[in-house]
């Protein structure tokens, strides 16, 4: 009867791990090396926020080089739009001319 009360363990300490004692060396281990994980971390963000920024002002500066050349393409396309309605005038005008002086008698 003593035998069995002293089979009893006490259940781990909020861990799932069979071993209580290991798991509060690997919380102490956390524990010491969560400094270092936090500058790494800030390391790492800082470096992405670099980056992130240099990418956006490359993409303004893209931006900004696209609008330019759009605006000289509308610009283009309205100059051509212009010349194609001139030349029609033009046609109409001559298909008038000859239109009237192929009704008019010999």
């Amino acid at each position: 009867f003593v035998f069995f009360f002293l089979m009893i363990r006490r259940p781990p300490r909020s861990t799932h791990c069979i071993s209580s004692a290991a798991s509060d060396v690997y919380k102490r281990q956390d524990k010491e090396m969560s400094y270092d994980k936090l500058l790494e971390l800030e390391a790492s963000y800082v470096k992405a926020f670099k980056h992130t920024k240099t990418l956006h002002n490359s993409f303004l500066s893209r931006n900004k080089r696209i609008n330019s050349s759009l605006q000289k393409y509308q610009q283009h396309l309205k100059g051509i739009i212009n010349n194609t309605r001139n030349l029609e005038n033009m046609y109409k005008k001559a298909l008038l001319e000859v239109t009237y002086s192929s009704s008019l008698p010999p």
